[in-house]
């Protein structure tokens, strides 16, 4: 699957939210260009709630599943595959494929539940940037 979250900076104005059901359950993404308040620091497989600085989005901003040998860097675990991070995050096979991935421009943002990428996360608490909150949870069937 693929989806187009917004493609100019007057888009990001408007709250957005996707819900793709399949045979794994139920994912839901939404999105809040104008966030008050602190990221909550709990987070889990099945619900993660992140900021994004708005000058981080190369537009457009998509959903879309999977590549082949795909790679995202985190400030934790440095360079890994998205397929290794599904596996030892014990990810159904059959999920696998159909797990939502943000990206932005040509690069991988996030991994919802498993991975916020390095360069976007280092700067995602500064104070008094424009930015956007991502929501997402996942309820298994």
């Amino acid at each position: 699957f693929r989806r187009v979250l917004f493609r100019s900076t007057q888009d990001v104005r408007v709250d957005a939210s996707f819900v793709y059901e399949g045979p794994q359950g139920e994912w839901r993404l939404s999105v809040d260009p104008c966030p008050d308040g602190e990221v909550p620091a709990a987070s889990s497989l099945l619900h993660q709630v992140v900021d994004f600085p708005l000058e981080a989005l190369d537009l457009p901003v998509r959903l879309s599943g999977r590549r082949p040998g795909e790679t995202i860097r985190t400030r934790t675990h440095g360079r890994r595959k998205v397929h290794d991070m599904m596996i030892d995050a014990r990810i159904p096979r059959r999920a696998r494929s159909a797990w939502p991935l943000l990206r932005t421009g040509d690069r991988l943002l996030w991994v919802p539940g498993l991975a916020v990428a390095e360069d976007v996360e280092s700067v995602s608490n500064v104070e008094g940037l424009p930015r956007v909150r991502f929501v997402w949870s996942h309820r298994p069937l």
